[in-house]
């Protein structure tokens, strides 16, 4: 059976930047296939020189992107991306700018798709020059900015400094969980804005990071205890955006983990059995100079420990941490 598809949700109300967004996503030069869900495709400015081939709802792009619209729905959409072969190795979904990200979400759970998808992460664009505009829903705006596990705070060049403190504020007191990184025109590194497999090899293929932005990798070849290691990766500071890699387990070492932080959200699931030499690689992604790299590579050499196996139930490969009781 193949493993579930990890799916990013992408927020904000109308205007905030999402579309700049997508077109980054589309043009992206990437070692994997990206699907993109829109509503149409009338706003999503797609390069001539990139469109290979048009079949009805679906535009095929020469570097393996999938441009499609939700004609009939999300979940049948969905079920028509998982059917594509070959399949999409990670699927971006446009929420619409006056939609609840929640009930978004919420397709992801229904029979259909819970066994198939595996939610990324919800990223939400904010406008910082019209954030307080009067003009917007006050109580959807918020309702997009707390259900994000990342905030790209677009159009910081058009406000002053003052404003641009006053509505970081006001996110952070709604969303205090979320990472939030400052953009210009919507350009953020997609290592940060998607997962892309949650492997540190798929990492290092990826694109070049902006000179803002560091990586940062962790190697060991000791095991660790499963708990220790999601209180440390669920309490990294918030100049780290992302985290993700592979991780050798004292609790279950017959097994390879893959590991997947964004924002407040922690994901330690199992990859399969363990093939070569067991491992842990972990490689952090931040803001330049804001890595406190002695302090984190003591707090993961402090999960090595001989822990004890986990529960029979754990050597299944999918809800296998919430059978064993260790989530």
């Amino acid at each position: 059976m193949s493993s579930p598809l990890p799916v990013t949700i992408l927020t904000g109300f109308l205007g905030a930047g999402k579309t700049t967004l997508l077109n980054r996503i589309l043009r992206g030069e990437r070692n994997a296939r990206i699907a993109v869900l829109v509503n149409d495709f009338g706003a999503v400015n797609i390069d001539a020189h990139l469109v290979d081939t048009v079949e009805g709802q679906a535009i095929s792009l020469t570097n393996g992107c999938i441009c499609c619209t939700m004609q009939g729905g999300l979940v049948q959409s969905m079920m028509r991306l998982l059917a594509r072969e070959p399949r999409p190795d990670h699927v971006v979904v446009e929420a619409s700018g006056i939609a609840d990200p929640v009930g978004v979400v919420a397709a992801f759970r229904t029979p259909e798709l819970r066994e198939q998808t595996v939610l990324d992460g919800v990223v939400t664009v904010a406008d910082a020059e019209n954030f307080d505009s009067p003009r917007l829903d006050r109580q959807l705006l918020e309702d997009q900015v707390r259900a994000a596990d990342l905030i790209l705070l677009n159009k910081v060049d058009l406000v002053t400094p003052d404003a641009l403190s006053r509505v970081r504020s006001e996110i952070t007191a709604s969303a205090p969980a979320a990472r939030m990184l400052e953009t210009v025109q919507a350009d953020a590194p997609l290592d940060i804005v998607l997962g892309i497999g949650g492997t540190a090899g798929d990492l290092r293929a990826g694109a070049a990071l902006p000179n803002r932005f560091e990586t940062w990798t962790y190697h060991t070849h000791a095991p660790l205890a499963y708990r220790r290691v999601k209180q440390v990766l669920a309490t990294l500071p918030p100049a780290i955006f992302r985290a993700k890699g592979i991780l050798h387990l004292a609790d279950a070492p017959a097994l390879e983990f893959v590991a997947q932080v964004v924002g407040s959200r922690v994901a330690l699931d199992v990859r399969g059995r363990r093939v070569g030499d067991p491992e842990t690689v972990l490689v952090f992604i931040g803001e330049r100079d804001c890595l406190d790299r002695a302090t984190l590579h003591a707090a993961l050499d402090g999960c090595v420990t001989g822990a004890v196996p986990l529960l029979p139930a754990l050597r299944r490969s999918r809800g296998a941490t919430a059978e064993a009781g260790i989530g």
